[in-house]
């Protein structure tokens, strides 16, 4: 089993308002907090494919014990142990003083990074002693972005930049083979996973203020028709109507949730660039139809 790293809702939801509204200072330093741990997990998930680690993976796992909750950036099932992994994305030069993790460049300061991992670790090993599984964890914070230094004392759970190839090739040479009891502790923590942190914080926004319009995939600029396309005002991009409409489906439905997804909706989301008739036929085709007494609606799974 390898499961592989997603963006967390919170994430797809700034991405989705990139040029439809301006962001508030802390809505932008979440945007990139998350923008960074993403990319950040990525990385650790492209690593460990270059070395053929051969470990069961998962990834982002939000678990409970005891109402308490914990995200586990990245763990290996082997055949005789548990690694558990904390990732992170910084850069510049850093050093641990007064109990926390310093920028020495710009006097910014993180918590402890060994503070969470314990924490986890000891929330981790409750869990799985709650589902009797009986098997031991190794600890590490993975310090992934190349850009970064730490001045600290050489310490075995620290993994450098310099050190990531290292510390991958002496995982990928674990020995020991992966049963089926393997699977089912992978398949029981997966099952315990939760969709969603009640801690999240979402961005503010209300359909009134957002800019309307199906933006550029890549640059999140206005789209008008060029004949029978769809073109970047600002960059090259340009894409069919059945894209560009459906990619608008995605973000009106991720947005909205508890609006019915209807074609005058999508046309009015979609800014009237595409004709209504097209706007029907292309939901009617790739969408689920909805038909009832008071009107007709359209969701990407067959649910009412």
């Amino acid at each position: 089993m390898v499961s592989q790293v997603n963006k967390t809702e919170v994430l797809r939801l700034y991405e989705y308002l990139q040029g439809r509204k301006e962001l508030s200072t802390d809505e932008k330093q979440q945007h990139y907090n998350e923008t960074q741990g993403y990319i950040g997990e990525k990385k650790l998930e492209e690593k460990l494919k270059q070395y053929s680690v051969h470990a069961l993976q998962l990834y982002g796992l939000l678990l409970e014990h005891k109402a308490s909750y914990f995200q586990i950036d990245g763990l290996l099932i082997f055949a005789d142990k548990i690694v558990l992994i904390e990732v992170k994305n910084i850069k510049g030069e850093f050093e641990f003083r007064d109990d926390k993790l310093y920028s020495i460049d710009h006097r910014k300061f993180y918590h402890h990074p060994f503070h969470q991992l314990q924490r986890t670790e000891m929330k981790l090993q409750a869990l799985l002693t709650q589902l009797n599984i009986s098997i031991p964890i190794k600890s590490y914070v993975v310090f992934i972005n190349p850009a970064c230094t730490l001045f600290t004392h050489k310490n075995p759970q620290i993994v450098l930049p310099t050190q990531i190839d290292t510390w991958l090739q002496a995982l990928s040479e674990f020995s020991g083979m992966l049963q089926t009891k393997h699977e089912q502790v992978a398949d029981k923590l997966v099952s315990q996973c939760l969709t969603q942190s009640p801690f999240s914080r979402f961005p503010k926004y209300s359909y009134s203020e957002l800019q309307k319009g199906v933006l550029c995939l890549h640059c999140r600029q206005t789209m008008e028709r060029k004949k029978r396309k769809v073109k970047c005002c600002h960059c090259t991009y340009q894409e069919n109507f059945s894209s560009h409409i459906l990619r608008g489906t995605i973000e009106f439905a991720a947005l909205f949730p508890e609006q019915k997804m209807t074609t005058q909706a999508i046309i009015n989301w979609s800014n009237g660039v595409v004709s209504e008739r097209t706007v029907r036929n292309i939901l009617r085709t790739y969408l689920v139809h909805h038909v009832n007494s008071t009107a007709s609606y359209f969701t990407h799974k067959d649910r009412r």
